[in-house]
């Protein structure tokens, strides 16, 4: 991901609304679209890998990381 703004489409399964995308541990606003979708937007200040996990509401509800 470049520097700057950006918009993350995140595709898997069982998404529920109220679902967040966490950056590096760090929810973005995410959108529910769909079961399978999600969008989320943020701001990148730091080059270099992050990690990627979904959470969905309840307790222990949070996805595997997915490095990117």
């Amino acid at each position: 991901v470049a520097l700057g703004p950006f918009t993350l489409r995140v595709t898997g399964t069982r998404f529920v609304n109220g679902a967040q995308v966490l950056w590096n541990g760090t929810p973005l606003s995410t959108t529910f679209d769909s079961a399978t979708q999600l969008t989320a937007t943020g701001v990148a200040s730091k080059a270099g890998p992050v990690e990627i996990t979904v959470a969905n509401p309840g307790p222990g509800a949070l996805s595997k990381v997915l490095p990117y």
